[in-house]
């Protein structure tokens, strides 16, 4: 879904500044994605048959997902990057993976392939050529602890 892409990317933008800031989540939501998401709340109250699923909500709970969880998933991110110091991984690396994160624990419906892919998608075209292998090699671990440990069941 082209729509939801986009919406990613404007919640990467969300966790991005949340985390180089450290501001209060509200205040950094109501600054960054305020205007994107009463955007997103306008169109799917207007246009509900050609826009179903309440994007809005969508990346408002992206967001609050990963300040609400932020430091269970930076441990289980910790646990992974074994001899390595959690404050090199690059800012925009790591705001990727708490939202893939936040996406697979959260949102039941979408498979976590799909998630995988569209933040390895996304950080193609903003982050380093050696990212996407360093972030997939993450997050796939994580989620296969996760299915493993009952944390996580998908539809």
């Amino acid at each position: 879904m082209p729509r939801r892409r986009e919406i990613r990317e404007k919640a990467l933008q969300g966790v991005y500044a949340w985390l180089l800031t450290q501001e209060d989540p509200r205040k950094v939501f109501d600054k960054v994605l305020s205007k994107s998401y009463k955007k997103l709340l306008e169109d799917f109250e207007r246009y509900s048959s050609k826009y179903p699923e309440n994007d809005a909500q969508f990346l408002h709970d992206l967001f609050f997902g990963v300040t609400r969880n932020y430091e269970n998933y930076i441990q289980a991110i910790k646990e992974k990057v074994e001899n390595w110091d959690i404050s090199r991984i690059a800012v925009l690396d790591k705001a990727a993976m708490l939202l893939a994160l936040s996406e697979i624990e959260n949102f039941s419906s979408i498979p976590v392939k799909v998630t995988i892919n569209e933040y390895l998608d996304i950080i193609k075209n903003f982050s380093t050529p050696k990212s996407t292998i360093f972030v997939n090699g993450i997050i796939d671990s994580i989620h296969l602890d996760w299915i493993k440990s009952g944390k996580i069941q998908k539809k």
